[in-house]
């Protein structure tokens, strides 16, 4: 006789197995319900009409920023390798910058786990008519980015400044790029050329696990080029980076010199060349310290110029990563002693329990009338750089105007705000 039991074991096996087969076909149903549309609707954005849709949805972004980019139309795979044409930049008052072609290289979907990852961009033959005027955008923005960037070639070729932007001739650009941050390793290296003599020339290395840490710039200026007249200079500057070693044990210099006209009876010339700032920077495993002094030659007539006077001495020190720095600053003139010590993080925007004092050195800084004696003052600033409280204590020993008004002692201990604009 027959065992019921082994009589029920095939069948419930059938339906475990019929039972998976539902759930497979199930599950690949619901793949395809999820695939299909995205696939069709990858086909579609590189049909002729998905581009030209593409282009139009640029068109109609409208960042706080104010900035607008207009495509004219676009060839190849939107997805992969593709050229652009007949790109217009705008803001508010209209367009200022026009580029005929536009060719790029990129892995979109890469933006979903890591960040941007373009192979090659190209902007070539463009005419750059006048300076954006663009409308502040987002306050709370990361100052710093805190994704990868990968961008293997990046080119600004034949590029035109127009007549009266940086002159009253037209002059030409042409800059190249590698920025790769990620895996661990900051690369920067570029390579400018701007009008007949600026030229600007970068390389940032820096990977701690490779042992490797290389800095170099080397900048020119002409007082006549079209860096100092867009920036509103007098004269021409030099500038230079340089240095040797490795991430562990790294030390470098740097050197920032002006030349001009030393006074109005020198010839075309005759010029005169002084250093504008000096300093030694240093790498050890990842402190990095800045010691040196800047000679800017400010007005006196102003309140900054007062403040940092003939020279400015600067001691900076501490370790950079995840963008946030954590050290202690230091800066010293003939009016005043300044130092803070805590960290700022420039990617959520904020100061952690940064610790400022300062000390007036010069008892006449404010008024060649008014003494000051024994004025100090200490704060701690902590928070959001949008809604920051700042706890302060100012002291001061004596008081004296005019040699007629006389006080002693006086301390206000108080909290300001700060919304990003205004205390």
């Amino acid at each position: 006789m027959t065992d019921l039991g082994d009589l029920r074991l095939p069948e419930a096996q059938a339906k475990t197995k019929g039972s998976k087969r539902v759930w497979g076909k199930r599950l690949g149903w619901a793949l395809a319900i999820i695939v299909v549309p995205l696939l069709l609707g990858a086909l579609f954005l590189s049909s002729p009409i998905g581009k030209r849709l593409v282009a139009d949805q640029i068109a109609r972004a409208s960042p706080a920023s104010g900035l607008r980019i207009e495509i004219g139309r676009i060839e190849g795979d939107i997805f992969a390798q593709a050229v652009l044409r007949d790109v217009v930049l705008k803001d508010p008052k209209g367009a200022f910058l026009r580029v005929p072609e536009v060719e790029f290289d990129w892995r979109p979907l890469a933006w979903l786990w890591t960040g941007i990852d373009i192979r090659e961009l190209s902007a070539r033959r463009g005419r750059l008519e006048r300076l954006p005027e663009l409308l502040p955008g987002d306050p709370d923005a990361s100052v710093l980015p805190d994704f990868d960037i990968r961008i293997d070639s990046f080119a600004v070729e034949d590029f035109k400044l127009a007549e009266g932007l940086a002159g009253s001739e037209a002059h030409q650009v042409d800059f190249r790029a590698k920025i790769d941050i990620r895996h661990g390793r900051a690369l920067i290296d570029a390579i400018g050329a701007f009008g007949p003599e600026d030229r600007v020339v970068l390389l940032l290395d820096a990977e701690p696990e490779g042992d490797r840490f290389d800095l170099h710039l080397d900048y020119n200026a002409a007082q006549d080029g079209p860096i100092a007249v867009l920036a509103g200079l007098s004269s021409s500057y030099e500038a230079r980076i340089k240095g040797e070693g490795t991430w562990s044990d790294w030390l470098g210099y740097g050197l920032v010199k002006r030349t001009g006209k030393a006074n109005t009876n020198q010839t075309e010339g005759d010029l005169a060349s002084e250093r504008v700032a000096g300093f030694e920077l240093r790498n050890e495993a990842g402190n990095y310290r800045f010691l040196g002094t800047v000679e800017p030659q400010l007005s006196a007539n102003t309140m900054i110029g007062r403040v940092i006077g003939g020279r400015l001495a600067l001691d900076a020190a501490g370790t950079f990563e995840a963008s946030i720095f954590d050290g202690r600053i230091r800066a010293i003139s003939e009016a005043i002693d300044l130092r803070g010590e805590g960290a700022v993080d420039l990617a959520n925007n904020r100061a952690e329990d940064f610790q400022l004092t300062a000390a007036l050195r010069d008892a006449n800084w404010l008024a060649p009338a008014v003494e000051l004696t024994g004025a100090r003052l200490s704060a701690l600033v902590d928070g959001p750089f949008r809604n920051l409280e700042i706890e302060h204590k100012l002291t001061l020993d004596t008081l004296v105007a005019a040699q007629r008004v006389t006080a002693s002692r006086l301390v206000q201990a108080s909290t300001a705000s700060f919304d990003g604009e205004t205390i």
